[in-house]
């Protein structure tokens, strides 16, 4: 756990300008995609608050992989970083909620656990 420590702590401290910019993602970016579907125009998220746990990382593993110039990719060559942490994020205080036309959806209790790829 020591290896995640200090990412942990950071999450801790700056966790309300992270939940912001989650809100952000979803309000203004996700929403447009979604939204490029003809049946979801009025898709909209009206609620998208995640509490006050914060979601914990531990194992953190980096790896270095070469990474070749294909003719579908414009990417060049070289060295390509791959972070992979374990996640545990139970947020029972989380109020997801999306509306599309008069259906309303939503979500009250946030739980992620698995591994990310960044």
């Amino acid at each position: 756990q020591n290896e995640t420590h200090w990412l942990n702590e950071v999450v801790q401290r700056l966790w309300i300008y992270i939940e912001k910019s989650i809100q952000n993602l979803l309000h203004e970016d996700i929403t447009t995609r979604i939204r490029e579907e003809p049946l979801l125009k009025s898709f909209t998220f009206t609620e998208c608050k995640f509490g006050e746990e914060r979601p914990k990382f531990s194992q953190m593993k980096v790896r270095s992989k070469s990474v070749r110039k294909s003719e579908k990719s414009e990417k060049s060559e070289g060295n390509l970083l791959e972070v992979f942490m374990e996640i545990d994020w139970d947020a029972p205080e989380s109020d997801i909620s999306v509306s599309l036309g008069s259906m309303k959806l939503g979500m009250k209790h946030l739980q992620l656990s698995g591994c990310i790829l960044l």
